[in-house]
């Protein structure tokens, strides 16, 4: 099973684990570590410096959590050839978190605001925030937002890590390529198989 994101990889695993109705135990990874393991690497950003943001649930799975964000970086230094430089910390969007206890996720993206500065001074403007957690993605664009970033920071995009890596191997408009293959792919079986 893949997912987007670490939280909900860690829900689906701890969901097929108690299950009592599946025969055989599942693997459950993240949607970038299993495509990080099996496409060759495609070095094009040699030279290039990324930024990676921790999510508080790590997305690679059967290593230690405190050991993952790394082992991220690393797989998709290999990738890109990019240097990737991992800032952590919560950005305090947290699924739900930020609107059932504001308080504290207010606390939590204010300080992530500020580890977000340093961490963006030695980025070129140009240079995307990749994240593995839709919620991440919304929680970095909010803190990007504000008044105290700088009008440039403001325009910096923030991108899942395979968004990023369908744009650098299919250009800007991969999503509409992407979506012409599903449209005139054959479905089989209730499946859609492309290309």
């Amino acid at each position: 099973r893949l997912a987007g994101c670490g939280t909900c990889r860690e829900r689906l695993h701890q969901s097929l684990t108690t299950s009592a109705s599946l025969p055989v135990e599942m693997q459950q990874l993240d949607m970038v570590q299993f495509l990080l393991e099996r496409l060759p690497a495609h070095p094009s950003l040699q030279g290039e410096k990324l930024l990676y943001h921790t999510p508080c649930h790590a997305e690679w799975a059967n290593v230690r959590a405190n050991m993952a964000a790394g082992i991220y970086a690393s797989a998709l230094e290999t990738m890109t050839g990019a240097t990737v430089a991992v800032s952590p910390g919560c950005c305090g969007e947290s699924g739900m978190g930020a609107m059932t206890s504001p308080a504290i996720y207010n606390k939590l993206r204010s300080k992530k605001s500020r580890q977000l500065a340093t961490d963006l001074a030695d980025m070129p403007s140009d240079s995307p925030v990749l994240v593995g957690c839709p919620s991440c993605k919304m929680g970095l664009i909010r803190i990007l937002m504000q008044p105290d970033f700088a009008k440039s920071e403001k325009k910096r995009r923030v991108l899942h890590t395979l968004e990023y890596l369908a744009e650098q191997l299919y250009g800007r408009n991969w999503n509409r390529k992407f979506r012409k293959l599903l449209r005139d792919g054959k479905a089989l079986d209730g499946l859609r198989r492309i290309n």
